[in-house]
């Protein structure tokens, strides 16, 4: 089993390692549910996203990965 790719979240200025998923449940709720492209097997929900604390709450302020609609023919 590979050990998966971790979401960063900042805070204060610094960066750390998160390892929960915040977006995931957001995603479940969406029909139909958007699919990531996987490129290697430590990541296979195929995005990364990075998080920021400001204000007392979570922004996503950047999602790398490639949805499955947009993959070549």
């Amino acid at each position: 089993m590979t050990a998966q790719a971790y979401e960063k979240l900042i805070y204060k200025g610094e960066t750390y390692p998160l390892a929960s998923e915040p977006l995931s449940g957001y995603l479940q709720q969406i029909s139909p549910e958007p699919q990531f492209l996987i490129r290697n097997t430590s990541c296979w929900r195929g995005y990364i996203g990075t998080w920021e604390i400001a204000d007392e709450r979570l922004f996503l302020i950047s999602l790398n990965g490639q949805s499955k609609a947009s993959e070549p023919m």
